[in-house]
C-alpha cells in the first residue's frame, strides 16, 4: 500500500476508535458495552483488533472468521462469561485437535464427507496387535502366496489364543448402563490359566428416545483387544473381577492356598497331629500408566474350606463423591457370610472382617453399616456384571418427559431441552442433583440472548431452582442444584425451558423414586457360546452380543491348506452357536466382540496386500488380491450359499448402521463400518486406479504391443466407470445475510424425515451439537468429489494421447511398425532365476518407472543411504535384543536355581516339621512313663513284692538248712576217713545226709527262688503298664 494511503487509513482507524469510545459507548444498549474505556477494552468487546497497522492484509470475510475463532478460543480458555466449566474434557480436545483452524477443520470435514478417498491400509486406526504383526511379517520378504500363508498362520495363532477365552466376570463403569464403559475379565481354558481383560464402549443413547426395531447394534470398534493381567505365579486364582476407580482399572482376585493346621482334640486320635486346610486371601492390583500391572496388595481372610458356588464382589461405593471407597467381599458359597474389606482411595484398610448384610436398625448407622446394608444387592454370581454403589438405599430415579407440551418450540427444536438428574448421599440424607441443558442455537455471528430457567414443584409448592439469561449457542446449561429429598413430597415436577414471550419453549418433567436397584446385564451361555445379555437395558433391536469364537481351530486348519481355502465365501458362513432361546442358524458374527478380527481377515488383509503390490508396481498381483473383495469379472459365482454380485466380503453387502459413524470423527474406517457403501466405493475406485497404473506401466514400455494392451486396459477401466457425470450445477448466487443463509427450508427435508422411523438413536453421542438445520439450506452443498472425477480425466487423457501418437507426457512417438525379437537366452535366464517373468522382467518387458533418470538418481542415492542407516540400526537393535535375551536367559536360570533352592528349603522344613512332630510324640510318651513310675514310688511296696520277699526268705531258710545237712555230712565223712586210716574198711557215713541236702533241700530252695523271680517279673511288668 502506498505510504500516504497507509497513513490516512491509520488516521481513519484512530478517529473511528475515538468516536466509538466517546459517542457510542455511553449510549450502548448492552450494559457490558457501556464500561469500555480503552482501545484494549474495545478490542476485547468487539473481537476486532483496532490497533493493527495498514501493513496487515485482510478482508471482511477473513476478519469475520478471525473474530469468530477468537470468540470460541476465548470460551475454551475460560475468558467469556457464562461458559465456565461447560466445555471441558473431550469437547475441548476435539476443538483444539480438529476444529480450531480452518485448514484442519476443512481436512477433517473431507474425511467425513468422502471417507472412501482416504482408505490407506498403513494409516488405518485401531489395528489389532495381530494385524500389525502380520504386516511386519509380510514386510520381511517379497509378497507371495507362501509368505502370506505363513503370516496368516501366525495371525490365526494369535487369534486362537484369545478367541475362546472364558469370560468370567465384568464391571460397568457408570450408573447409566446404556452409556458406560464395560470391562470384562477372561481366562484361558487350559492350565496354567492366564487372565486377560478388555473394554467395550457401550453407547445406546437416552432410554426415553423412541427406537426403531433392529436399530441397536454394537460397533466392532467399540471393543478393545484382550490384554493380559499380570498375575504373579503361586497360589491358585479362584475368581477375579475388574474394578474402575477414577478412570484407572483394577483387578481383584481371590487366591487359594494349602496350609497345615492342628487337628482339633475332638477329632484327633493322637494329640498334636496336623491336617491340610484351604485358606484364602484377597489380592488387589492396578494398571499403571505404562500399561503394566502393579505389585498386588494382599489381604488374608479367615475363611476355610472348599469352594462350591463362590461369590466375589468388588465395586466402588460412591455415596460420598468426595470420599469414594473400594468394597471387596468373598464367600465360599451363596449361603456363607461374606468376609472382606473396605479401602479408601489411598488403599488404607478402613474395615476388615465379616459383613452382616442386614437392615440397619439404629438411628445413626456408621458408614460401614450403611455399606453392609447395601452390599446385599451385590451378592450375585460371577455372571452378573457389577457396578458402583451410589447409595446405601436401593432407590432409582425415574424421569418422565413431555417434550411436546403446550409451550414446546415448533420444528426440529422440540428435543433440544434435557434434564440431567441423579441421586446421591445416604439413607438418612438422600440428595437430588439437577442440571438443565439446551442444544437450541439461534443466531450466527451473535447468539440470541434470552432467559432460561428451571422451576421445581414439590407437593404443589413452587421452588425456584435456577434462572438466568443465556446465549443460545447450542450448549446452554444451568448450574448444578442440589435438593434434599423429602420422600413424602414425591413425585417432583420440573419445568425446564424458556419462559420468554418470544420463544416460549418449556418442557415438563416428573421425577419419582422407586425402591429397586437397576438390573445390570449378565453373562449368558449356550452350546459353548458366551454372550452379553443386554435384555435389562430395554433395547428393541439387540439382546445378545457374542463374546467368544469356537471355530478358531477350523480357521487354522483351512489356512494350512491354502490362502484360498481360508479367504472364501464358504468360510464366512461357518456356523456359530445359536443365541440363547433361539433356533435360527447363526453364521460368522462380524458384529460381535471378535468382529474386528473377521473384518481384518476377510477385508483388511487382502486390501493391505493389494495396496502394497500396487505400490510395488505389481498391478496384476494387486488385482488378484482385490478379487477376494471385488471381482467385476465374476458376476455370478458358484458358491453355497449364493454370494452377491461381484462382492466377496459378506458385511459389504449388509445395510449400514448410522450409529457407528460417530465413533471416530476423523476415522474413515469407522465411518465405513457404519456405511459399508463407502468401502464399496473405495475398493471400486482403487480397482480402477490399479487398472490405470497397469495401463501406464504398459504405456511407458513404448512398443506397439504394449500400447495396444494399454489402450485395452484404459477402455476396460472406462467401461467400469461408466459415463462421465457431466451434469453441471448452475449456481445463481445472490447476496444474502448470514441469518438468511442459515435459515432452513423445512420442505426440503420433509420427504426424508417421513421415510425414517421416529427418533433414530445414535450409538455414540457426537462431540457437539451438529448444525442439522444447514442440511435444509439450498445454499450449502457438499463439495464435488474431485478424486473420482480425476479418474475420468486421466483415462480420457491417456486414450487421447494414444490416438494422437503421443507419449504419456504428450510428446511425439517414433516407433517401428514391428517389435524386435528378444534374445531367447534372456528368457531362459529370467525363468531360471526362480521368480518368473513377472518378478524379473527382461528386455522390453522391463518395467519403466514414471521418473527420469536425473530426477530419480539423487532420490535413489538418498534411499540407499537411508536403507544403510536403517540396516545399521537394525543390526544394533538385534545385538541389543540378543544381549537382552541373554540377560533374560541368565536371570531365568538364576530364578530357576533360586526356585530349586527354595524347594530344597521347603522340603527341609517339611522334614524338620515331621522330626519335630516325632520328637514331641516321644517326649509325651516319656513324660507318661515318668509319671507312672512316680506314682508307683509314691504308693510304696505292692503285695506281689511282699510275696516275692517271702519266697526269697523261704529260699534263704531252705538254703541254711541245706548247708547244715552238708556240714553234718562233711563231719561224718571225715569220721569215715579216720576209721579207714586206722585199719578199718572204706565206710561212707555222710552219703545219706549229702543226698538229702543235694536232692531234697536244694531242690526246695531252687523252687522258692524261681517262684520269687517270677513274682518280681510280673510285678515289674505291671509297673511298666
Amino acid at each position: 500500500m502506498n505510504p500516504i494511503f497507509a497513513t490516512l487509513a491509520e488516521d481513519l482507524r484512530d478517529a473511528l476508535v475515538a468516536y466509538y469510545l466517546g459517542q457510542i459507548v455511553p449510549q450502548h444498549p448492552v450494559e457490558a458495552g457501556r464500561g469500555l474505556v480503552t482501545e484494549q477494552d474495545l478490542y476485547e468487546f468487539l473481537l476486532i483488533d483496532n490497533q493493527v497497522s495498514a501493513k496487515v492484509d485482510t478482508s471482511r470475510i477473513a476478519m469475520g472468521m478471525a473474530s469468530i475463532q477468537q470468540y470460541i478460543h476465548a470460551i475454551f480458555n475460560g475468558m467469556e462469561p457464562g461458559y465456565l466449566g461447560m466445555l471441558e474434557g473431550r469437547e475441548q480436545e476435539q476443538w483444539r485437535v480438529a476444529k480450531s483452524e480452518y485448514s484442519i477443520w476443512g481436512a477433517n470435514q473431507m474425511l467425513r464427507d468422502y471417507p472412501e478417498n482416504y482408505l490407506v491400509p498403513p494409516l488405518r486406526l485401531k489395528q489389532t496387535a495381530a494385524f500389525r504383526e502380520f504386516i511386519g511379517d509380510t514386510d520381511q520378504s517379497r509378497i507371495s502366496k507362501d509368505s502370506v500363508q505363513r503370516a496368516l498362520q501366525h495371525y490365526l495363532d494369535k487369534f486362537e489364543t484369545i478367541s475362546n477365552l472364558e469370560v468370567s466376570s465384568g464391571y460397568i463403569d457408570g450408573l447409566d448402563f446404556r452409556n458406560a464403559d464395560y470391562y470384562f475379565i477372561g481366562r484361558q481354558n487350559v492350565e496354567p490359566r492366564a487372565w486377560f481383560w478388555r473394554k467395550a464402549a457401550i453407547r445406546f443413547g437416552d432410554p426415553g428416545e423412541t427406537q426403531a426395531e433392529g436399530d441397536d447394534y454394537l460397533s466392532p470398534t467399540a471393543w478393545s483387544e484382550w490384554m493380559p493381567v499380570e498375575v504373579p505365579k503361586g497360589d491358585e486364582v479362584v475368581l477375579m473381577r475388574p474394578l474402575v476407580l477414577e478412570g484407572r482399572l483394577y483387578a481383584v482376585w481371590a487366591e487359594r492356598r494349602v496350609e497345615q493346621k492342628p487337628i482339633p482334640a475332638a477329632r484327633a486320635e493322637v494329640p498334636g497331629l496336623m491336617e491340610e486346610v484351604l485358606r484364602y486371601r484377597i489380592k488387589l492390583a492396578y494398571r499403571t500408566l505404562e500399561g503394566t500391572w502393579s505389585v498386588p496388595m494382599s489381604y488374608d481372610l479367615q475363611l476355610e474350606g472348599n469352594v462350591t458356588d463362590s461369590r466375589l464382589m468388588a465395586f466402588v461405593n460412591m455415596a460420598d463423591p468426595q470420599d469414594k471407597k473400594i468394597v471387596i467381599g468373598f464367600a465360599l458359597n451363596k449361603d456363607v457370610m461374606l468376609e472382606g474389606l473396605i479401602l479408601n482411595m489411598r488403599f488404607r484398610v478402613l474395615f476388615q472382617g465379616t459383613f452382616t448384610p442386614k437392615p440397619v436398625e439404629n438411628e445413626q448407622p456408621t458408614d460401614y453399616q450403611r455399606i453392609a446394608h447395601g452390599i446385599r444387592h451385590f451378592v450375585e454370581p460371577p455372571t452378573v456384571l457389577q457396578h458402583p454403589m451410589v447409595s446405601d438405599k436401593p432407590i432409582q430415579l425415574q424421569l418422565r418427559e413431555d417434550p411436546d407440551g403446550e409451550h414446546a418450540f415448533p420444528g426440529p427444536f422440540n428435543k433440544t431441552l434435557r434434564l440431567e438428574c441423579h441421586i446421591g448421599g445416604s439413607t438418612a440424607e438422600p440428595k437430588l442433583y439437577l442440571k438443565g441443558h439446551s442444544s437450541l442455537s439461534l443466531g450466527y455471528l451473535q447468539p440470541v440472548l434470552t432467559s432460561f430457567s428451571m422451576l421445581g414443584y414439590q407437593a404443589g409448592v413452587e421452588v425456584l431452582t435456577w434462572s438466568g439469561v443465556v446465549r443460545l449457542n447450542g450448549a446452554v446449561q444451568t448450574g448444578a442444584v442440589t435438593y434434599a429429598l423429602d420422600m413424602d413430597k414425591l413425585p417432583m415436577a420440573i419445568a425446564l425451558g424458556f419462559p420468554d414471550a418470544d420463544i416460549r419453549s418449556t418442557n415438563q418433567y416428573e421425577i419419582s423414586l422407586t425402591e429397586t436397584i437397576p438390573k445390570a446385564p449378565v453373562l449368558a451361555s449356550n452350546m459353548g457360546g458366551q454372550f452379553l445379555d443386554l435384555g435389562n437395558l430395554g433395547l428393541k433391536g439387540l439382546r445378545y452380543v457374542r463374546l467368544n469364537t469356537l471355530f478358531a481351530k477350523e480357521l487354522v486348519a483351512r489356512v494350512m491348506v491354502s490362502v484360498d481355502a481360508l479367504i472364501s465365501w464358504d468360510t464366512q458362513h461357518i456356523e456359530e452357536p445359536k443365541l440363547p432361546g433361539s433356533t435360527e442358524r447363526e453364521d460368522m458374527d462380524f458384529h460381535g466382540a471378535n468382529g474386528r478380527y473377521f473384518w481384518e481377515l476377510f477385508f483388511h488383509i487382502p486390501h493391505a496386500i493389494a495396496w502394497r503390490l500396487h505400490n510395488e508396481m505389481d498391478f496384476q498381483g494387486a488385482e488378484q488380491w482385490l478379487h477376494y473383495i471385488f471381482n467385476p469379472q465374476a458376476r455370478i459365482k458358484p458358491t453355497n450359499p449364493p454370494s452377491p454380485f461381484y462382492w466377496g466380503v459378506r458385511p459389504l453387502d449388509e445395510p449400514g448402521r448410522g450409529e457407528y459413524e460417530i465413533d471416530g470423527i476423523a476415522d474413515p474406517d469407522a465411518i465405513c463400518y457404519s456405511k459399508p457403501v463407502h468401502y464399496r466405493k473405495g475398493i471400486f475406485a482403487f480397482y480402477v486406479q490399479n487398472l490405470l497404473g497397469y495401463g501406464d506401466l504398459l504405456y511407458r514400455r513404448l512398443t506397439r504391443d504394449s500400447l495396444n494392451e494399454a489402450k485395452l486396459i484404459y477402455t476396460r477401466a472406462l467401461s467400469l466407470l461408466g459415463p462421465r457425470p457431466d451434469n453441471r450445477m448452475i449456481g445463481r448466487w445472490e447476496p444474502a445475510t448470514l441469518e438468511e443463509a442459515a435459515t432452513p427450508d423445512e420442505s426440503l427435508f420433509a420427504t426424508i424425515e417421513a421415510q425414517l422411523p421416529a427418533g433414530l438413536p445414535l450409538q455414540l453421542a457426537p462431540d457437539s451439537t451438529p448444525w442439522l438445520e444447514l442440511l435444509d439450506s439450498p445454499r450449502f452443498r457438499l463439495p464435488v468429489n474431485t478424486q473420482l472425477l480425476d479418474l475420468w480425466d486421466q483415462l480420457e487423457s491417456r486414450i487421447r494421447n494414444l490416438r494422437n501418437n503421443l507419449t504419456i507426457d504428450g510428446k511425439q512417438l517414433m516407433l517401428p511398425l514391428y517389435a524386435k525379437l528378444l534374445d531367447p537366452l534372456d528368457l531362459l535366464r529370467a525363468q531360471s532365476s526362480g521368480s518368473g517373468l513377472v518378478q524379473r522382467s527382461v528386455g522390453s518387458m522391463a518395467p519403466v518407472l514414471a521418473f527420469r533418470f536425473r530426477a530419480l538418481l539423487p532420490r535413489l542415492q538418498m534411499a540407499v543411504e537411508t536403507l544403510s542407516r536403517f540396516g545399521e540400526q537394525v543390526r544394533m537393535y538385534r545385538e541389543m535384543k540378543d544381549r537382552a535375551e541373554q540377560e533374560e536367559l541368565q536371570q531365568t536360570h538364576v530364578l530357576e536355581l533360586s526356585q530349586f533352592a527354595i524347594q530344597l528349603q521347603e522340603v527341609a522344613l517339611e522334614q524338620a516339621d515331621a522330626t519335630l512332630l516325632a520328637l514331641e510324640s516321644s517326649r509325651r510318651v516319656i513324660e507318661q512313663r515318668r509319671g507312672h513310675y512316680g506314682r508307683l514310688v509314691a504308693e510304696n511296696t505292692s503285695l506281689a513284692e511282699r510275696d516275692s520277699l517271702a519266697l526269697q526268705t523261704s529260699a534263704a531258710v531252705t538254703t541254711a538248712i541245706g548247708q547244715g545237712f552238708e556240714t553234718a555230712a562233711g563231719a561224718l565223712q571225715m569220721g569215715s576217713v579216720v576209721v579207714t586210716a586206722f585199719g578199718g574198711g572204706p565206710i561212707r557215713l555222710g552219703s545219706a545226709l549229702l543226698a538229702t541236702a543235694g536232692y531234697s533241700i536244694w531242690g526246695i530252695r531252687n523252687f522258692w527262688l524261681i517262684k520269687c523271680q517270677r513274682c518280681k517279673e510280673e510285678n515289674l511288668s505291671q509297673r511298666i503298664i
